[in-house]
């Protein structure tokens, strides 16, 4: 079965440059508003940071989506399950190591003490929909030419680095790495089950949800 979602060239290449532009608005943005100092920038730095990408994403792959939204097969809802099942247990029992090891998810934190609203609008929505067309839809697929099992490795480890090379990075919390399992985790149940689905919604659905699980 072929995957649902078109990717040729010309969608490589967007995805290339939106994936970049991904990277400079989170990396600069914060220091941008900080110049600024305007209040209402700083505290929703990284809503308004979502709100950009999602339009930009949204217009670049509106096609896709919609044929991806309208291809979808009640058929597919028991891997949708089975994986949701999956996720919940792995990134559960990380998350006990890491309590019992003393290790903090920095990431987490600042999530849940953000604005609620805001909040709960950019980490179930709006991130989960950028971030789904960019490791899964273009790291995945582009790794996918190497071969599957690499694509799942590398997919995975990306999209956990993507949650935590700031706090490492920047900020040198070398802690955070521990932090980064919890999102592979995720990264690889989400890559199992667009390759067992072959359709982009099932694993931004299940990113929604264990997102939103995540906030409350």
């Amino acid at each position: 079965m072929e995957y649902i979602e078109e990717y040729n060239k010309k969608y490589r290449n967007i995805s290339i440059i939106l994936f970049i532009l991904f990277q400079v608005i989170l990396t600069f943005a914060l220091s941008i508003f900080k110049k600024w100092n305007i209040k209402f920038l700083l505290n929703n730095a990284n809503f308004i940071c979502y709100v950009i990408l999602f339009i930009i994403f949204f217009i670049a792959y509106r096609k896709i989506m919609i044929k991806s939204f309208k291809k979808i097969d009640k058929n597919n809802v028991k891997y949708f399950v089975i994986y949701l099942i999956s996720t919940i247990i792995s990134m559960v029992a990380i998350a006990i190591i890491m309590d019992k090891c003393g290790i903090v998810n920095t990431n987490e934190i600042q999530e849940n003490d953000a604005n609620n609203i805001l909040n709960f609008i950019t980490v179930v929505i709006l991130g989960t929909f950028v971030e789904e067309l960019l490791f899964r839809y273009f790291v995945f697929r582009e790794a996918l030419k190497v071969n599957k099992i690499f694509a799942h490795i590398i997919a995975a480890l990306v999209f956990g680095f993507s949650h935590i090379w700031y706090y490492v990075l920047i900020q040198g919390d070398y802690t955070q790495l521990f932090s980064s399992f919890v999102y592979i985790a995720l990264g690889l149940n989400l890559s199992l089950l667009y390759a067992k689905t072959k359709n982009i919604c099932y694993p931004l659905f299940l990113h929604m949800i264990i997102n939103f699980i995540s906030i409350t």
